[in-house]
């Protein structure tokens, strides 16, 4: 946790929205109004609900589920536990936490006592196994405020320190990672950067500006290379891809629907978190420290050395890993294909951001790096374009992103 903490209530009004109100005004009180998400309500008009929770539980530090006597039994129009809805605001929220081990802490309110496992659903259980707070109304109501505020502060002071070298939580994270499938994905440390492109760049595209400060917040792990055809058919018993020949050449003719359904095969796979990178985490990965137009200078002749573009590609992909990595061990962030970010696409602005996911919708997502068809301008550092999700194109792959070990809390 860098700069202001940032804490998201979960709960249900028709059960708990009287207490949930007055812990809200007590942490506002507390941390400071924006550092508390609280209501659906802020959700912008037309976007896409599941995906803007999932964004604000992942930039949040802790979250407070708060359980009234009826949360576990309130009904929809069906006549089905609300639980049991994989749409439902609460349980996207309380799974989005879990996935992306984010710290919760149940509150219990009214009698409520903490779930047990066999009534939860899957993807929920291991929220039986969270050690709760009580927040009774009565005569110890405002003093059992107090107690949580105080525990909350802890463990906001234990995620604000587990990106110092000098702590003793967590314990220090393996560089390089494979998971189930035999991917291989870097640590990236949290850390800070200048995104998009300076006055002094000569090859700038206006979607490049204005160039503006961001702050990365957690450290995460992404892929050392795009997904590759191998991979991908691994997991959705298909390869799309229009460049076949070698199992190790990136996956292409994949639309973000794709990406993000191969995401969510994984996680259930491997019961863990599996997503796309955000368009600035991309960069700032890419950059891995540099401020050039490409992570090898800003020469174009250098370009050849770590990518595939058009002068060089021979109009094909390559398998990856042919290329000189980054300085963070990346091959194949620069040319060969373009790879999808998690945000649509939108323009930036002067000030400086923390965490930043996009804009809340426009006609496209974004895409990154450039491919073997692009010119070695647009396989750049800060280069930008973009599509709409459907779409699949023989010069567009993707590579993942999952949180650290110590930070994934899931359990099942």
């Amino acid at each position: 946790m860098s700069g202001k903490p940032k804490v998201f209530i979960s709960y249900r009004r028709d059960d708990s929205g009287y207490v949930a109100q007055a812990i809200y005004d007590k942490l506002a009180q507390h941390l400071g109004v924006e550092s508390v998400v609280f209501d659906v309500d802020t959700i912008p008009l037309g976007i896409d609900f599941g995906e803007f929770l999932n964004a604000q539980v992942s930039q949040s530090d802790a979250m407070l589920a708060i359980i009234g006597d009826q949360w576990l039994d309130i009904r929809g129009a069906d006549g089905k536990r609300r639980l049991e809805n994989p749409g439902d605001f609460v349980r996207i929220e309380i799974q989005a936490a879990l996935k992306q081990g984010v710290p919760i802490i149940p509150v219990l309110v009214g009698r409520a006592t903490i779930p047990i496992r066999t009534d939860l659903p899957r993807g929920l259980k291991a929220l039986a196994r969270r050690n709760a707070a009580e927040v009774r109304l009565g005569r110890d109501f405002h003093s059992h405020l107090a107690l949580l505020v105080k525990g909350l502060d802890r463990v906001l002071a234990n995620e604000a320190t587990r990106d110092q070298p000098d702590t003793l939580l967590p314990p220090p994270l393996e560089d390089t990672i494979t998971n189930s499938i035999g991917m291989k994905l870097k640590h990236i440390p949290a850390g800070e950067f200048m995104m998009g492109s300076p006055d002094s760049d000569a090859f700038y595209d206006k979607r490049e500006k204005p160039q503006h400060h961001v702050r990365i917040t957690k450290s995460f792990y992404l892929g050392v290379y795009p997904v590759t055809q191998h991979e991908y058919e691994l997991i959705m018993q298909q390869n799309p891809s229009e460049f076949k020949g070698d199992p190790q050449r990136p996956v292409e003719r994949v639309s973000w629907d794709d990406a993000t359904e191969f995401c969510r095969k994984l996680s259930e796979q491997e019961n863990k978190c599996w997503r796309l990178p955000t368009e600035a985490e991309w960069e700032y990965a890419c950059r891995a420290g540099t401020t050039t137009r490409w992570y090898c200078g800003d020469e174009e002749k250098d370009v050849g050395r770590v990518a595939w573009y058009k002068a060089n590609s021979g109009d094909t992909t390559h398998p990856v890993c042919e290329k000189e990595p980054n300085a963070w061990g990346l091959h194949d962030i620069l040319g060969n294909v373009c790879e999808w970010c998690q945000d649509w696409q939108g323009g930036y602005g002067p000030d400086a951001v923390t965490d930043p996911v996009g804009p809340s919708k426009d006609g496209g997502r974004v895409l990154r790096g450039g491919s073997w068809a692009y010119p070695v301008t647009s396989c750049s550092a800060p280069a930008r374009s973009g599509t709409t999700q459907g779409n699949r194109i023989n010069a567009v792959g993707f590579r993942l992103v999952t949180v650290p070990p110590s930070y994934d809390r899931r359990g099942d």
